[in-house]
């Protein structure tokens, strides 16, 4: 490997940012991926971030303000991981047992579950 020289030094930290590894590499053919790489860390150079995608659970801000049917949405999420035997349990029997009863067949599930459940199967 030869030493990076100033101009080299330039073009990556005129381009690392705005170019992928490829073009990098056309610019500096004498260089490797693996040393484009610790150079620019070393340079502490950064590509711009990626917006994440938002994860279930995280307040979603529109104009500044709290969008209340989010939560409903959220609150759906939640209720869909249930296990198979949860689900057939309340499609089985949702109709015809008591809460209390439907609960000693879920323990798992505290009673607004239950009634979120049921609600969400329209079996109530």
């Amino acid at each position: 490997m030869s030493k990076w020289t100033d101009e080299e030094i330039s073009i990556l930290k005129e381009n690392y940012a705005s170019k992928q590894i490829d073009a990098l590499l056309q610019l500096l053919p004498s260089k490797t991926v693996s040393s484009i790489y610790h150079r620019a860390f070393e340079l502490r150079l950064r590509k711009p971030s990626r917006p994440r995608p938002e994860k279930p659970g995280e307040e979603q801000k529109s104009n500044g303000e709290f969008q209340p049917q989010n939560v409903k949405v959220i609150e759906q999420q939640r209720i869909i991981k249930i296990l198979p035997y949860e689900r057939q349990v309340i499609l089985d029997f949702g109709k015809s047992l008591s809460i209390p009863e439907l609960k000693m067949l879920l323990p798992r599930r505290s009673a607004k579950d239950i009634l979120q459940l049921l609600d969400y199967y329209h079996m109530r």
